[in-house]
């Protein structure tokens, strides 16, 4: 499946990802099957910060983005890990489907063959042959097994791939969890600095206006002594 997300009106609307016969991973938003802006693991294994003209379908061979900026840090590695996470999923889908063919075309030989063996042969000739018949349809239906019994350990093998890629990505998600709380918490024992630090500087504030009124007391009193010191009134 090529997309995962919202729709409205049959048609890609909201949220979603997309991926590319030729690997690319696109998640984003998207209005009328014509992608917005979102973020691309690109072939090159890089992830880059994408915006589109919102005017091109997403599955036109000719989309490209306006703008395209690489993408670094946790956000980068957490992106790629759920593309890949995807990537693997698709590919375990697929080859769930292709088991469930191989089983379903091997019921229908198997009741095929039924179909065709006779309950009871007269001729001894006509019945080892036969029985030579049926030798060798047990040898390939035991092959036909063998194969899909390989493909179902490779199966096994990719979702225990997917279920360590979910991990991984759990794991990513609780550490930005973590350094979100510790951010949480500096700023509010910034903003209590901040308001004992504005508390402290109002009460200077009020010292200094009352020591200038004090001063200018002081100053007018000095001014009378000195007037009556000199004899003036």
């Amino acid at each position: 499946r090529r997309y995962e997300g919202e729709w409205k009106d049959d048609e890609i609307n909201g949220v979603g990802r997309w991926r590319w016969p030729d690997g690319r991973f696109f998640e984003g938003t998207f209005r009328s099957d014509c992608p917005l802006n979102g973020m691309v693991l690109d072939r090159d294994g890089l992830v880059y910060n994408v915006s589109f003209d919102g005017k091109t379908d997403i599955a036109d061979e000719n989309l490209r983005p306006q703008t395209k900026h690489k993408a670094m840090g946790e956000a980068a590695e957490s992106f790629k890990v759920k593309a890949n996470a995807w990537e693997a999923r698709v590919k375990a889908r697929l080859t769930t489907q292709s088991l469930k063919k191989d089983v379903d075309a091997a019921k229908s030989t198997a009741m095929e063959k039924a179909k065709h063996v006779e309950p009871a042969q007269k001729e001894k000739t006509a019945a080892e042959a036969e029985d030579a018949e049926n030798s060798k349809s047990k040898a390939a239906a035991a092959d036909e097994a063998s194969a899909s019994e390989a493909k179902a350990v490779e199966a096994e093998k990719i979702a225990k791939e997917l279920r360590k890629t979910a991990d991984k990505v759990a794991a990513v998600s609780k550490e930005k969890a973590a350094k979100a709380e510790k951010a949480k918490a500096r700023a509010n024992e910034a903003r209590k600095k901040l308001e004992q630090a504005t508390k402290q500087s109002d009460e200077a504030n009020a010292t200094l206006a009352k020591l200038e009124g004090d001063l200018q007391k002081a100053v007018a009193e000095l001014d009378q002594l000195e007037a009556l010191a000199s004899g003036k009134s």
